[in-house]
């Protein structure tokens, strides 16, 4: 069984103050306006009501001032954290219109992008990264996000191009070369995928997905030596994946552990949030029929 991947995003750790923030990208420093740097994954709750609830709540517990732009800026930030990006959008909005300094302008355009990309309206997001480009055309985050949506919308060659450049600014950041790995395994180059994965662990070895990608590669190459460490690696990294469960049980399916390969094809379906439909549809069928072999 082939488990599907999942992209993830980074996130970064952001010291804040009203007007600069430094971002922290691994050992490079990203100073900025507005923050922040990289793309980041997150999941509002499934609930409209409860989101529009706990939207009500932020806007109380972070009020704005009207005159200062930037107060827009840093609760649309907040909100795009915590994954309420329709909400962040409107913020932003009032961002754009107030904000003056082109610097602070790019960092807003980029978080407008971020919003776009995970509600789906990805030409949006492109003409928005664009936007901020045209500003900061050095900016490495920037750079970063463009190639990681391009990557998702199937334009790989613009993707490496805007890619390369990014690590070519800042070539010590983990998850651009992860990201780089991404890319050649969709254009069909597993040993440079390989090679670009083993390159982001020796730069971090904190990041599940990372592992996950890795035993991906090296699955398709037939190099099953750290397979099973590096799927429970990712494991351990972060329990609560439910493609790192995946992988593991895949692992262990495939090597006739049964029963372990049973537990884990569970547990990725009690966190299955984040798996896709293929994902979860092939788990579900093994689930079956291994329980229907214990009969």
């Amino acid at each position: 069984m082939a488990v599907a991947g999942l992209t993830m995003t980074v996130i970064v750790a952001i010291q804040t103050s009203k007007i600069l923030r430094e971002i922290k990208v691994d050992t490079g420093t990203i100073r900025s306006q507005t923050g922040p740097a990289m793309d980041t994954l997150a999941t509002a709750p499934d609930s409209m009501a409860l989101q529009l609830s706990v939207v009500a709540r932020l806007n109380r517990a972070f009020p704005v001032d009207s005159a200062d732009p930037i107060s827009y800026y840093n609760r649309a930030n907040l909100k795009s954290h915590k994954g309420f990006y329709e909400s962040a959008l409107t913020d932003l909005e009032n961002a754009l219109a107030g904000l003056q300094d082109d610097k602070q302008l790019a960092w807003a355009f980029n978080l407008q992008a971020i919003c776009l990309k995970h509600l789906g309206r990805n030409a949006d997001a492109l003409k928005s990264y664009k936007r901020a480009l045209r500003i900061e055309p050095d900016e490495p985050a920037f750079l970063y996000n463009l190639a990681n949506l391009q990557t998702g919308m199937g334009k790989h060659d613009e993707a490496l191009k805007n890619l390369g450049q990014s690590l070519a600014l800042n070539p010590k950041y983990g998850r651009g070369h992860n990201l780089l790995g991404k890319i050649w395994r969709a254009k069909g180059d597993n040993e440079k995928a390989l090679g670009a994965f083993n390159i982001a662990l020796s730069m971090d070895t904190t990041e599940a997905d990372f592992y996950i990608d890795r035993y991906q590669a090296s699955l398709a190459l037939n190099r099953y030596d750290n397979l099973e460490a590096d799927a429970r690696r990712a494991v351990h990294l972060d329990s609560t994946s439910g493609l790192a469960h995946a992988v593991l049980a895949e692992f262990l399916d495939n090597t006739a552990r049964r029963d372990e390969a049973l537990d884990e094809y569970l547990a990725a379906l009690r966190h299955a949030r984040l798996l896709d439909k293929e994902t979860l549809t092939l788990i579900t069928q093994r689930v079956g029929a291994l329980q229907a072999s214990r009969e």
